[in-house]
């Protein structure tokens, strides 16, 4: 409970930084910053960047991932200051850098299913949120602005006016949904349930990569877009209930696409 709290306190301290940025009128974000190859390097290397992914990673690991190692969290506050000089040098060239295995379990997701949980070693952790606060700030401006997602001035009473469900917390429009299907019993003599199984799962690596890179117009083959990349292929350890040993195998997400041209 007093983790979660101190976290809470952490995170009230940082939760409208990146959006005073947003809102800010010049842009740390331009077109020249990006076309020096550099330039998103050395954010990934920021301290105040690594502040906020190192708050990030331990507030997910206590309130929402399915494992929390406590002694790994208690190892990486007492040793906050090394976390950040072995990720300040890993990311400073992408030779340098490989993660850690993981490892992967099971939960129930329903009588008959399990769901496969990957737990990331708190390092490679850090760096996704890295990875994930700078991408953010950069892809914010990209959004159309009658997204969800799109969070620039979305406090403002004009904004509000004219987007106006976007404003409405979600299980409002989720209650409106129910109602929706509800009224179509009446009309239909069966409704069938469907789900997209592993979503997130199915999404090809390749496609992603290709896709942010065509976004934030940086190359595939620059020094920030293959250190993103080995952020998400990493090795896995499992225990196999068939040979009943433990095994390492390579992520493999998505289907491979071959077919885009730059």
């Amino acid at each position: 409970m007093g983790d979660r709290w101190r976290m809470r306190n952490e995170l009230g301290r940082t939760t409208d930084t990146r959006l005073d940025l947003l809102k800010a009128n010049k842009s740390t974000f331009n077109v020249d910053n990006l076309m020096n190859k550099d330039f998103l390097i050395e954010q990934i290397r920021k301290r105040e960047v690594f502040e906020k992914a190192y708050v990030y990673a331990i507030s997910y690991r206590i309130t929402r991932d399915s494992y929390c190692n406590f002694i790994e969290i208690d190892y990486y506050r007492q040793n906050k200051e090394k976390l950040f000089k072995e990720i300040e040098s890993s990311l400073e060239n992408p030779n340098l850098y490989d993660a850690e295995t993981a490892f992967s379990y099971y939960l129930p997701k329903s009588d008959m299913f399990f769901r496969r949980m990957i737990y990331t070693p708190f390092k490679d952790l850090v760096i996704k949120f890295i990875f994930v606060s700078v991408l953010a700030e950069l892809l914010d401006f990209t959004l159309v602005q009658n997204c969800f997602s799109y969070r620039l001035e979305r406090n403002s009473e004009k904004k509000k006016k004219s987007k106006g469900y976007l404003y409405r917390y979600y299980y409002e429009g989720f209650k409106e949904f129910i109602a929706w299907q509800l009224a179509q019993v009446e009309n239909s003599s069966c409704m069938l349930k469907t789900d997209i199984s592993s979503f997130y799962d199915s999404i090809s690596h390749d496609y992603l990569l290709l896709a942010i890179s065509r976004q934030i117009n940086i190359g595939r083959d620059t020094p920030f877009m293959i250190l993103f990349g080995k952020t998400l292929k990493f090795k896995i350890c499992y225990y196999s209930i068939v040979d009943e040993k433990l095994s390492e195998t390579h992520n493999s997400q998505g289907i491979r696409f071959s077919l885009f041209k730059e």
